[in-house]
Formats: C-alpha cells, sequence, structure tokens
C-alpha cells in the first residue's frame, strides 16, 4: 500500500493532501481512522527498514564466514572499478 503524508492542521485535525493522492484505497471513516493508518505506515515502513538491514547484515556476515571477499587497498580496488566500467 502506498503511504500517504498527512499532516496536522493547526486545529488538531490532520489535512488531507489535494490533487493526485489516491485516498480511495483507504478504508478509513473518521479522521481519527486516518491518522492511524498513516501511524500503522510509518511503523511498517521502519520494521520493513530494519529487517532488510538484519537481511544485509546477515549476508555480509555470510560472506565474510565463506571467505566471499577480497582485501585489497584503495588504489588497487579503484583501478578495478575503472576496468569494469570499461
Amino acid at each position: 500500500m502506498k503511504s500517504v503524508h498527512i499532516k496536522m492542521g493547526k486545529d488538531g485535525k490532520p489535512v488531507l493532501p489535494r490533487g493526485g493522492a489516491n485516498l480511495a484505497r483507504i478504508d478509513a471513516t473518521t479522521e481519527q481512522d486516518i491518522v492511524r493508518h498513516a501511524k500503522l505506515d510509518d511503523e511498517v515502513d521502519r520494521r520493513l527498514r530494519e529487517c532488510k538491514l538484519e537481511a544485509a547484515l546477515a549476508e555480509s556476515r555470510a560472506d565474510l564466514d565463506s571467505g566471499r571477499f577480497v582485501k585489497e587497498n584503495v588504489i588497487a580496488h579503484i583501478k578495478k572499478i575503472k576496468q569494469l566500467s570499461q
């Protein structure tokens, strides 16, 4: 589900975006439901980022444990990158 950024107005009520925002997919009947939904999206996004980071760390640790890495200095690394890009 695509997140919709909702700002809070000076009166404490949510201000819904105008224009191209498609709110038809949001199952919300009250302003409180919309705010709750937006907060849930933020929590889900945060948790997904954490999971992706954990997966990347696990992959890096597995690569290190199995010896799938190259130890070289910066100059050699840059030369290799330049050769690969040609």
